[in-house]
């Protein structure tokens, strides 16, 4: 969420910064992200299939891409690539994160869950102050650097969501196999 947070605040900085004199590219940017309601058919099509971890895993992993060639790449066009995947991460980190919610929690402390969700989101937002000040001096590379490297606990984190739900699936079924032996 914060690295979302990150891409949407910085992006007329950043693209200015590859040479986004007009703000074309930033009208592009800005164009492409309601347009994140399309990928919705992807993430259901991933959580029925693959389950939620992996579904967090798409999240991790899109991110991954996308700052790894706003590291690299000083191409505006290349950039295209990474609005649309800003846009898809989006999608997935909203949708697969409140359809987990209620696997979660229950049913009546869901609301309170997704609160303290966002409230967790816009406090850790905050980095993104300092974080932005040190653009000023060292440009765009040192913070999406770090953004890069917080996709590996984030990515082991939903290695423990996927296991977590295979043994308490796995725990589920072996009591529903000792109800219906007894």
């Amino acid at each position: 969420m914060v690295s979302c947070n990150w891409s949407l605040a910085t992006a007329a900085d950043f693209l200015a910064s590859l040479g986004d004199e007009h703000g074309t590219y930033l009208s592009l940017f800005t164009i492409m992200q309601p347009a994140s309601v399309f990928a919705l058919p992807l993430v259901d099509a991933t959580v029925h299939k693959c389950g939620f971890g992996a579904a967090f895993q798409c999240v991790n992993g899109l991110t991954f891409v996308y700052i790894l060639i706003k590291l690299t790449s000083h191409n505006l066009n290349v950039h295209i690539v990474t609005f649309i995947m800003v846009a898809v991460v989006r999608c997935y980190l909203f949708a697969v994160t409140f359809s987990f919610l209620p696997r979660l929690l229950s049913p009546d402390a869901v609301g309170k869950g997704t609160g303290f969700l966002y409230m967790v989101g816009g406090v850790a937002s905050f980095v993104n102050i300092p974080l932005n000040n040190m653009v000023l001096h060292t440009g765009f590379f040192p913070p999406n650097l770090l953004y890069l490297l917080l996709t590996i606990p984030t990515t082991l984190m939903a290695v423990v969501v996927q296991l977590t739900i295979a043994k308490e699936d796995k725990d589920k079924r072996q009591k529903q196999q000792q109800a219906l032996m007894s």
